[in-house]
């Protein structure tokens, strides 16, 4: 039609899947659009922070130079979050009052659009989007790093602008642990959100009771730089809740050795270091990997995998012989099929009703 584009674009990604761009713009300002693209397992990666796969549709409609709407439904498949072990360099400031020499006009106009002219704050607070898409991962999300591994899962609605995301609803803690100079903390807490921009922000924490005292390992903020804080209640400080927490006992009473592996723990979870069973899971290709101590000791090492995206099987061996293979079965969001079966012969099938509240 005049004074109308008519788009109908399909293309595949570098990085893997394919994206559908349909609709039309109204040429006339302030340059209206209604288009919807369609995502087919869309490859997305950013190779120190994450990895993901999404589907789904969005609609772009409104005055693109005006920041248009973004809204629709998004399914994550395999999610992988890293926690870098060292902080991620930000990106430097750009001074708004760059000479460009023989600028074209199409270029000019380019950054007018953009909204980058000197005294602008590209273009993030001058056009900024309005947001309301919905982000669907019942789970397979795992966050992982600095000894860490976490699966989470959820519904989170997106809301606010491009410059400011409002978040509602979160990924919640599935399971997790936190292995720390041989000793194993599970997850009793944890979710992961957007606040304010794309990057996510986390928060795990893990916890146990030593000597009449709480106290937990929190990991909270941006995914690309998080804090550690070490509480405890009632509240110690610091260095006391980390010797509580690693050898049961006081800090004052720590020989040499184990002072220095106090510091070597703190360095792993400062992200100045890595773990071997991390580097080998993920060179293996497993979704978990996995060694445990039992009360008497005895050693066992589990391995496990997404089959689907509803089946996941773990199976567990030990040195002395002993293995065990289970398996679950997501048949809804609130029910799970359990089995298990060891070499012994011993069988066990449940079901499981779960809500969250």
């Amino acid at each position: 039609p005049a004074g109308r584009a008519q788009i109908e674009r399909r293309g595949d990604s570098a990085t893997g899947g394919q994206i559908t761009l349909g609709g039309e713009i109204n040429l006339a300002a302030p340059l209206t659009a209604d288009l919807r693209a369609v995502l087919d397992r869309l490859r997305i990666i950013n190779p120190q922070l994450f990895e993901t796969e999404v589907s789904g549709q969005v609609a772009i409609t409104g005055a693109l130079t005006q920041g248009p709407t973004l809204s629709g439904t998004l399914a994550l498949d395999r999610t992988e979050l890293r926690i870098p072990r060292v902080g991620l360099a930000t990106r430097g400031y750009i001074p708004p009052d760059i000479r460009h020499l023989g600028e074209s006009e199409g270029a000019r106009t380019t950054r007018d659009r953009a909204g980058i002219f000197a005294g602008e704050t590209h273009g993030r607070e001058r056009r900024p989007s309005t947001l309301d898409l919905t982000i669907d991962a019942p789970s397979r999300i795992f966050i992982r790093g600095r000894g860490l591994d976490a699966e989470l899962g959820g519904t989170l609605r997106l809301s606010g602008t491009t410059a400011d995301v409002i978040p509602i609803g979160q990924f919640g803690l599935i399971r997790g642990r936190l292995d720390l100079l041989g000793n194993r903390f599970t997850l009793n807490e944890g979710f992961a959100s957007l606040q304010g921009d794309f990057v996510p922000f986390v928060r795990l924490v893990a916890s146990t009771d030593r000597d009449g005292v709480t106290a937990q390992i929190v990991l909270e903020g941006r995914a690309d730089a998080p804090e550690i804080r070490f509480e405890s209640s009632p509240p110690l400080p610091e260095e006391e809740v980390v010797s509580l927490l690693l050898f049961g006992r006081g800090f004052e009473t720590l020989s040499l050795f184990q002072a220095a592996q106090l510091a070597s723990s703190l360095a792993t979870l400062s992200g100045r270091g890595e773990g071997l069973l991390e580097r080998l899971r993920r060179n293996v290709g497993l979704d978990d990997l996995d060694v445990r101590t039992d009360d008497q000791g005895e050693t066992s090492v589990r391995l496990g995998r997404y089959l689907t995206e509803t089946i996941y099987t773990d199976v567990e061996v030990s040195p002395q012989g002993k293995s065990e293979v289970s398996i679950n079965i997501d048949l809804s969001p609130s029910i799970t099929a359990r089995g298990r079966v060891d070499n012994a012969g011993r069988a066990s099938v449940g079901l499981f009703f779960e809500r969250d509240y």
